[in-house]
């Protein structure tokens, strides 16, 4: 499943927000996730709260990052 969704990503890669270049994309995915991490030490006492709410920005940081 992972295999397949990784070849699907490559093929599409063009038509998502990552073709402005590696560096952006990178940068971009690197901010995210680094936010993720910070409200997951946030939250950590919590680790139901910070696992919902790291996830959530995640998906929705990436999606934002994928089509804009």
């Amino acid at each position: 499943m992972r295999i397949g969704w990784i070849a699907w990503l490559a093929d599409n890669f063009g038509e998502l927000g990552y073709s402005h270049g590696p560096l952006r994309a990178a940068l971009g995915t690197c901010a995210v996730l680094g936010t993720c991490a910070l409200l997951w030490a946030a939250l950590h006492r919590d680790r139901r709260a910070a696992a919902v709410a790291t996830g959530l920005v995640g998906v929705l940081g990436l999606g934002w990052l994928a089509f804009h």
